[in-house]
């Protein structure tokens, strides 16, 4: 193993006590390690035989030794430096190893390994020794407990005790003081809280309940009376009463995973390094006063990847003689040395003797327990069989003849309820497998065979459904055993009965995937209610077929057959939803779940299988880790699966769980098990109902600065700086940008998990979503900026497959929430800063290629590359308009820097401490605003002098702050504006961007300018086309509501002259309701020629439509032109002998041949008459003979009307249809009108005979 180490010179003041050597005399620090160089010279455990003081370069190698096998794990460790033990945890064999005559020199012939414990979970588990009582403690964070077994060589692997079990998520770092007679652990959960006991686990107390990520490890310093714990990227600390909370170190490029103290020193692993770099694995040293690395001492292993390290050294553990009482307390078990006397304990499933030292039985060794049915036998496993199948042999408390289908557990009193045919029987659990020991519950009909069973251990009743039809679901009191029916279930199939008390409902499973229930509460008629269940939306299978209830998480747990065999486990809520997708596998028979594990029932040629899965560590992708797994000695088959731990049912729900409703706090709960206590986070305090959290925002000269680490954005009075004033903000998932909007009075911020911009006023209310940045641009957004001009916001996108899709982005919002890009290209844009005064935009790209300042035109024109050389991470952005000068913070260099606008005149302004990492800057008035990654406030420094500095925010508290803005009514850039943008908009449909000079409109993403170069495409328009016709669409017409346009008609129509142009308008008419269109409706009219010539008129069977021909007659006095008899319809509606210069009626002229005509004529009229005369009297008489014949009767009338509706001789059909009359009128050439030649309607009152009109 080569480990290479940098010294310098160290030095420090503590406090020392006197100590005893141990038999070698010897000291150093020992670290766990896993091979990750598969070669003869790696180590599992590494002894630096010095002090961090000691550290020197007289040696590169350090000696160790290996386990054996390259899978060996050890991840934590501890030291009896008096006995020369260390013990060590080992995540390969989920055990605790004891290293006798452990020396620095690690020489392996002298030292024995044992392993002393069994099944303790395959996790992150720590240990911490009581050097005075000699006792080894451990968490367990799948089991959630603390235990403890004495130290030293042991035989006997049921000499154990769990002190702690209640209360606890995922307990891993733990810490030992038998000076003080404390126990330190932190419990790693969703509720992350660190806690403190006595030794024998009683008188808990929460020491830290809020700003907690993830605390890993802790270490107690005796000599201070602190405790300093790991959390991610920072080391954290407080007194042994939770008071004087400090950040000691705040680190970049680091994850810490242990921690031990030597007495200034704090000794750290690092995993970092290894897993995120592929560099060395490092353990860091620090300064437990300033908090600054000893750079000098780090040590780097190439071989191995350290993870846990304990100091080997008798400074850490003094101790006199006298203080440990155990000596002669005479304990049988387990005994602890407490501050005033020595205390006995017992192992699991003992208590003590009325002596108080000796122990008894109550439940044995079995005090939690796997249950399993073998078909015709109950069994119990050890409850550690979960975490390691070593040697856990089966012990069977029921044997019978019969086949046992269901089976339930009384946790309580240790009974177990099980069905065979129609027959349920109890059974103690603690009496044996004699069956004198069995009862039996005899349901109403002994041929009804039961098809389920369910314990309610709150009412103390036995549920249980028979195969009677309908189905019945009955239930059995177990003090009384008096049956009494409950319900009828008409449902064709039965499965899954399962009681949850805390929902006062029982549950089952029927059909196809159906989930009913029915409420036990205080019912005189139960009703069943029934939720769907929809497992695979896609694939639409969907089966359940069993389903147990989880207490800890409140929720279902459903086997679901899946596809080629196998069965998926789902997590399912109250309301039938899915909530999480377990695992996969063929041939589960049945499952349990316990705590953190999932315990899987499957076959496997012919046997059963028991499996064990980690639920906290599943992944969609690849399932459920598996523990272990194996078969069971003795046993076969196993049919059904149940756990026995009375914690299990509780008297009460846990008083801070989901069904309690987190015990009614905003924020935190905590709980003694009975009693709620609720407090508040960060920038909140407790409201006077006790349960709701409250904070006072200030609403003028303040900053927001984001909070990465706790997930808050919090606001800094400018005049109260040590203050921070929590903003209530549900949906923040990892703020990182953020600004004060203050023309809407909204906080807005960027969410980087759920890539999205949020919004909300600053007292908490109306939060919405501004933009959905992954569904509309498939990137996140970092950092934002205002336009006051406009009100639209500015910000950086990153691409989440930036290197394979395309480049991020640069984009801006509008007040309706749609997104324009205005630049598409760069790497990495960070943060981003305007100039609207100017139409300039100003950011930083940290592109691990090329960092680049950058500016623009903020409609992305005129892009300007300012900075390229001497920058590393440009991150923060602020503006001097005043005096047209950019600054920015590079987060490698720590520094902050400034040129003017174009880039000249570059300098340095100011050098802050190394390893602050730099992020964002504002500007507000005179002063410079900053916030730094390892920096735990906001500094403020004045940009006319570097060293007039101030510091803002409280001195504890804030995480790893990221984004910042700063507000002030009185801030000149509040008010620098683009003039025109700031007036309607510039009149841009959707988007002014300011630019140098002047402005340009844009348009959402993927739509189009129109050609007024101000309209986007889907800005609501009248239709650019009208009825026979279409708008002459142009820069001054796009058909907005309101625009005025041209238009032009189609072939054979022409604009009427009355409309020379058209107005869109919202029109209230049938059929259109209250939308856009053109103000008439149709101002294209078909092109006709006129009825008439001049002197003249169209005879009436002519179309008047362009191409037609017609004939046409002269008025009275006039003739027509014989060479043009005809005449044709032009297509611009005038008759062609308009155009050839034709007269076609002429005025009638008198010549002399017309008068010798004219009496030749008169003449033969004379005669005419004379003649007609003649005619008229002969016709006179016949008519006058006729009449007297008819009279007398001697002549007929064949003529006579019938019914006034028959038809005659005279009947003309056209008269039906077309009643014009082209007889003359007016006694000469004169003709109807065009009007009158159309066809009128029939009257509807008009009596006609034989068709033809009356007159």
């Amino acid at each position: 193993m080569l480990i290479g180490v940098a010294f310098g010179v160290f030095t420090t003041c503590f406090m020392t006590y006197a100590y005893a050597e141990n038999a070698y005399g010897d000291h150093g620090i020992v670290y766990t390690a896993r091979a990750v160089k598969v070669d003869e010279e790696y180590q599992n455990i590494v002894s630096v035989p010095s002090t961090p003081l000691e550290i020197d370069n007289t040696t590169e190698e350090y000696p160790g030794l290996n386990f054996g096998f390259v899978f060996r794990s050890p991840m934590a460790c501890d030291i009896d430096y008096h006995r020369n033990e260390l013990y060590v945890y080992d995540y390969f064999l989920r055990g605790l190893l004891l290293l006798e005559n452990y020396n620095s020199s690690a020489m392996k012939e002298g030292i024995t390994i044992t392993r002393q414990h069994y099944g303790i979970s395959k996790e992150n588990a720590h240990i911490a020794v009581d050097w005075i009582s000699h006792n080894v403690y451990w968490t367990d964070p799948l089991m959630n407990w603390i235990a403890m077994q004495p130290g030293g060589p042991i035989s006997d692997p049921t000499l154990y005790k769990v002190i702690i079990n209640i209360g606890l998520e995922l307990p891993r770092a733990i810490a030992v003081d038998p000076l003080a007679g404390y126990l330190f652990w932190a419990d790693y959960g969703k509720k992350s809280v660190i806690e403190r006991s006595t030794l024998t686990g009683d008188k808990r107390t929460v020491l830290v309940y809020s700003r907690l990520n993830q605390p890993n490890s802790v270490v107690a310093d005796p000599t201070e009376k602190r405790i300093y714990w790991t959390d991610l990227q920072s080391i954290d600390s407080t007194t042994y009463d939770g008071t004087d909370r400090k950040q000691v170190v705040r680190a970049d490029e680091v994850t810490f995973w242990d921690i031990a103290i030597f007495q200034n020193v704090l000794i750290t692993t690092d995993v970092y390094t290894f897993v995120v770099t592929g560099e060395d694995s490092y353990s860091r040293f620090y300064d437990k006063t300033t908090g600054e690395e000893i750079t000098e001492k780090r040590i780097s292993v190439n071989r191995e990847l350290l993870f846990g390290v304990c100091m080997y050294h008798g400074d850490n553990q003094p101790a006199k003689p006298e203080q440990d009482r155990c000596k002669t307390a005479g304990c049988k078990d387990i005994c602890v040395n407490e501050p005033t006397k020595a205390t006995c304990l017992c192992r699991e499933g003992f208590i003590l003797d009325t002596d108080g030292k000796s122990c008894k039985e109550q439940e044995g060794q079995h005090q939690r327990a796997v249950v399993i049915n073998t078909g015709k036998s109950l069994c119990l496993l050890d409850i550690r069989v979960l975490s390691d199948q070593h040697d856990y042999a089966p012990a069977c408390f029921y044997t019978g003849n019969d086949s046992i289908s269901f089976f339930d557990v009384n946790m309580k009193s240790r009974e177990a309820y099980f069905a065979t045919g129609g027959t349920i029987n109890r059974v103690y659990i603690d009496k044996g497998p004699d069956a004198a020991y069995r009862e039996s519950y005899v349901v109403t009909d002994q041929s009804y065979n039961v098809t389920g069973l369910s314990y309610d251990y709150s009412r103390e009743r036995l549920y249980f459904a028979v195969a009677s039809d309908p189905q019945q679901l009955w239930y059995i009191d177990v003090k009384t055993g008096i049956p009494a029916f409950l319900v009828q279930v008409d449902t064709g199939d039965f499965r899954s009965l399962t009681v949850v008390p805390t929902q006062n409902k029982a549950y089952w499973l029927a059909d196809l995937n159906v989930l009913q229930s029915v409420d036990l509460a205080g019912i005189t008629t139960a009703v069943i209610t029934n939720l769907t269940l929809i497992y695979h939306p896609v694939t639409g299978i969907s089966y359940p077929k069993h389903m147990v209830h989880d207490n800890k998480r409140e929720e279902f747990y459903v086997l679901v057959e899946g596809i080629d065999g196998h069965s998926d486990l789902l997590g399912i809520d109250y309301s039938g939803n899915v909530s999480s997708y377990v695992a996969s596998d063929k041939d589960i028979v049945d499952f349990a779940i316990y705590k953190e594990y999932a315990v899987l029932i499957n076959k496997e040629n012919d046997k059963s299988v028991i499996r064990s899965g980690d639920l906290g560590a599943y992944t969609p992708t690849f399932g459920l880790p598996i523990v272990d797994e194996g078969t069971i000695t003795g046993v076969e088959d196993i049919s059904g699966v149940k756990i026995l731990d009375a914690r299990l049912q509780p008297a009460m729900p846990n008083p801070c769980g989901p069904s309690s409703n987190n015990g009614g706090c905003e924020h935190v709960c905590l709980t003694d098990g009975t009693t709620v206590e609720c407090k508040c986070r960060l920038g909140f305090t407790l409201h006077t109902d006790g349960k709701q959290c409250v904070s006072t925002p200030v609403y003028d000269d303040f900053i927001l600065a984001t909070d990465t680490t706790y997930m808050e954005v919090f606001q800094i009075p400018l005049d109260n700086p040590n203050t921070a004033i929590g903003i209530r903000t549900p949906a923040v998932d990892r703020p990182d940008g953020v600004i004060y909007n203050h023309q809407t009075g909204e906080m807005v911020w960027t969410g980087t998990t759920q890539a999205a911009i949020w919004a909300v006023n600053l007292n908490g209310t109306q939060e919405r979503l501004v933009a959905n940045v992954f569904g509309d641009m498939y990137g996140y957004a970092d950092q934002l900026a205002l336009d006051p001009s406009t009100g639209n916001i500015y910000y950086t996108g990153n691409h989440y497959y930036r290197e394979v899709l395309y480049n991020s982005f640069i984009a801006v919002l509008n007040k309706q929430g749609e997104s324009n890009v205005v630049v598409w290209e760069g790497h990495r844009p960070r943060d981003i800063e305007l100039d609207p005064a100017e139409g300039l935009m100003f950011w930083s790209d940290y592109s691990d290629t090329l960092p680049v300042i950058y500016s623009a035109g903020m409609d992305g024109s005129s892009k300007q590359t300012l900075h390229t050389t001497d920058i590393v991470w440009p991150n923060g952005i602020a503006l001097d308009p005043t005096v047209k000068r950019i600054y920015w913070t590079d987060g490698y260099l720590d520094q902050i820097y400034y040129s003017d606008y174009d880039g000249k005149n570059r300098q340095t302004f100011k050098k802050v401490e190394s390893g602050a990492r730099m992020m964002d800057l504002e500007l507000a008035g005179d002063y410079l605003y900053y916030v730094a990654n390892n920096n735990q406030q906001v500094t403020r420094v004045n940009k006319n002098n570097e060293n007039d500095t101030k510091l803002f925010g409280p001195e504890f508290g804030l995480g790893k702050m990221y984004g910042l803005d700063v507000y002030s009514s009185t801030a000149p850039t509040n008010t620098r504006v683009n003039p025109q943008c700031a007036t309607n908009n510039g009149g841009c449909s959707h988007f002014c961007l300011p630019r140098p000079g002047g402005y340009s409109c844009g348009c959402p993403q993927n739509e189009d300018l129109l050609m007024d170069d101000k309209t986007c495409l889907r800005v609501p328009r009248c239709e650019m086309s009208i009825p026979n016709g279409d708008i002459i669409e142009n820069s001054a017409c796009i058909g907005t509501e309101g625009n005025t346009c041209n238009y032009t008609c189609n072939d054979g129509y022409k604009p009427r002259p009355s409309i020379p142009h058209l107005t869109c308008d919202k029109q209230m008419m049938q059929g259109l309701q209250n939308e856009l269109h053109w103000d008439v409706q149709d101002p294209c009219q078909l092109i006709t020629c006129p009825d008439y010539v001049d002197n003249g008129v169209v005879l009436g069977n002519c179309s008047l439509l362009p191409s037609d021909v017609c004939l046409y007659k002269c008025y009275e006095g006039f003739v027509p032109d014989m060479a043009m008899k005809q005449i044709l319809c032009q297509s611009n509606g005038t008759w062609n002998y308009t155009t050839s210069g034709v007269t076609l009626c002429t005025v009638q002229t008198t010549t002399t041949t017309e008068k010798s005509t004219e009496s030749s004529a008169s003449k033969d009229i004379g005669i005419g008459v004379g003649i007609g005369v003649g005619v008229l009297v002969l016709i006179i008489i016949v008519i006058v003979i006729i009449v007297f014949l008819i009279r007398s009767g001697r002549v007929s009338l064949p003529l006579s009307k019938k019914g006034g509706t028959s038809g005659s001789a005279f009947e003309n059909p056209r008269y039906a249809d077309n009643s014009v009359d082209l007889g003359e009128t007016n006694a000469s050439f004169g003709y109807a009108t065009l009007e009158e030649d159309r066809i009128p309607a029939r009257a509807t009152n008009t009596t006609y005979d034989n068709i033809v009109p009356k007159v």
